[in-house]
């Protein structure tokens, strides 16, 4: 489903966003781990890590794993599937979970500028983030709400990774469909719109 909105131009990806959600489950799970949504907030269950496309709006790969796994281990793995897609960055976003000197090493390697927010527990003034990196996180955050919102990405009644990696990715592609279904129909302006285009509001 990527390639092929990739292959239309729907999907660009000149500018890309790293970004993660939490996924909370059910304490029999035994897949889940304790993990944390920020400083002091921990919960029980996953992390959904996404790369999307920054002016789509829509994801390109998908990563779910247990919440105590360090969101920096799926960076790398996440821009590079995007490159294999044949989409290439000329920008990268991510938080400040990313900010580290190999992170940005990766990214300027790939010939694209890194836009990741500054961590002040690395012992660095904390500065106010860049006009670009909060337009990139703004996006990746529309997707994760319209997941949300309008896919039921957070009401899983099911157990196991597996299990809740294929409601997830049921999720987003779902998403991805409805890009899929309209572009080039007169409805291009409608392809993040999950559902107008059905004729509700």
């Amino acid at each position: 489903m990527v390639g092929k909105l990739v292959g239309e131009g729907v999907i660009e990806g000149k500018a890309e966003v790293v970004d993660a959600t939490p996924l909370e489950a059910f304490r029999s799970n035994s897949d889940a781990e304790w993990g944390f949504k920020a400083r002091n907030k921990p919960f029980f269950g996953y992390k959904i890590s996404i790369i999307s496309d920054f002016k789509a709006e829509l994801p390109i790969e998908v990563r779910i794993s247990p919440a105590n796994r360090h969101e920096n281990e799926v960076f790398k793995p996440l821009v590079k599937v995007a490159g294999k897609l044949g989409v290439k960055a000329s920008r990268v976003g991510g938080d400040a979970i990313h900010d580290n000197k190999a992170t940005r090493q990766f990214v300027k390697a790939l010939g694209a500028r890194a836009f990741i927010d500054k961590n002040p527990r690395r012992g660095t003034r904390k500065k106010p983030a860049s006009k670009t990196y909060r337009q990139l996180k703004a996006s990746v955050e529309r997707v994760f709400s319209r997941a949300k919102r309008l896919l039921n990405l957070e009401n899983t009644r099911v157990t196991g990774l597996k299990s809740i990696t294929i409601h997830v990715l049921t999720t987003f592609t779902a998403m991805l469909a409805v890009a899929a279904a309209v572009y080039g129909k007169g409805l291009n302006k409608k392809i993040r719109c999950i559902r107008s285009i059905f004729g509700k509001t």
